[in-house]
């Protein structure tokens, strides 16, 4: 009974992420710019991260099982994230930037 509501759960949560894909697919779809990237970047990230949902219901159920394949995928994951990270700040940069240099022609 208890490894059938872990399920569920798992499934629940797995759908959750599939939602907030598709969310960030729509996001991404109608941003332009230097923050695209950023968003397929973690875009890439949470599909990684469904991967990884993914496998743990399959493990959970008994059916499919690698050594350190999760730790590999976090370890994915979190160089997408780092990447997200980077490429939005070097976008909200460049957006401070130009505004700076526009107040300095302004004086």
């Amino acid at each position: 009974m208890h490894d059938w509501i872990l399920t569920i759960l798992s499934l629940i949560i797995l759908t959750f992420y599939i939602g907030t894909l598709f969310g960030l697919f729509e996001v991404r779809r109608r941003v332009k710019g230097k923050i695209s990237i950023a968003f397929t970047y973690f875009m890439i990230a949470v599909f990684f991260l469904i991967v990884k949902r993914i496998l743990n219901i399959l493990s959970e159920a008994g059916f499919f099982s690698v050594h350190y394949l999760h730790e590999t995928l976090i370890i994915i994951m979190s160089f997408f994230l780092l990447m997200t990270a980077i490429s939005f700040y070097s976008a909200l940069k460049s957006v401070t930037d130009r505004k700076k240099q526009l107040k300095k022609k302004k004086i």
